[in-house]
């Protein structure tokens, strides 16, 4: 039986949790300047980590249960809670630089926050009603908090897009990660998802989804 549902499971097939091994390996932002903080650790100090976190979090884990949700992916500093307040009807106004917006309002306790110094503000999934849909604007991957903190979130991540009802998936890019690395982050990312969703092979989440390009350089 399902430990979550407690209904009889269509097979007793065994799947390894190819998501963690691949961001083990791969998510370590500090492999050339010194060990990564999972170079340390065990594994089951990091699933502690991750049980912590749902702990902490049950009311956002459960938000999308059995909701009709457009959850928002990306890199962190795509432009995904930018674009997320701009669907929502938030306005948006230049930042005193020119480059970036921001909220007119940024106290506005519904909004998405907006990160403007290449950090992430969205360490946790954050939802807003639009429309009768609830978009998710879900923390980035390859986040600039650590390998650690991209593990709770692709934990997160995962139990999200499974709970709800039906799920449309927007990936948001921004134009320099297409010039900088040759697209290299935008491959990851689309890998990224793939292994979060090995388990259900009958899934085509990357073929479904919705393409929005940001921060586009033009005349």
């Amino acid at each position: 039986k399902s430990p979550i549902t407690g209904a009889p499971l269509p097979n007793k097939d065994l799947i390894d949790n190819h998501a963690l091994k691949a961001m083990i390996r791969d998510w370590k932002p500090g492999r050339q300047s010194g060990p990564s903080e999972l170079d340390t650790r065990d594994a089951g100090s990091i699933a502690d980590r991750v049980k912590e976190e749902f702990r902490k979090n049950a009311a956002l884990l459960n938000a999308a249960k059995d909701r009709h949700i457009v959850a928002f992916l990306g890199n962190t500093g795509s432009g995904k809670s930018t674009l997320v307040n701009l669907l929502a009807g938030k306005k948006l106004i230049p930042s005193e630089d020119g480059e970036d917006y921001i909220l007119a309002d940024p106290q506005d306790p519904t909004a998405m926050v907006i990160g403007t110094t290449g950090n992430s503000e969205t360490l946790y999934p954050k939802a807003i009603d639009v429309n009768g849909l609830r978009f998710f604007d879900l923390p980035g991957f390859n986040d600039t908090d650590g390998s650690e903190r991209n593990l709770v979130n692709a934990a997160f991540t995962r139990k999200i897009l499974l709970d709800a009802a039906s799920v449309r998936l927007v990936f948001v890019v921004g134009q320099d990660q297409f010039t900088a690395d040759r697209s290299a982050s935008v491959k990851n990312m689309f890998q990224s998802i793939k292994q979060l969703f090995v388990a259900d092979h009958g899934m085509s989440l990357i073929d479904n989804g919705v393409f929005v390009a940001t921060k586009i350089t033009c005349t």
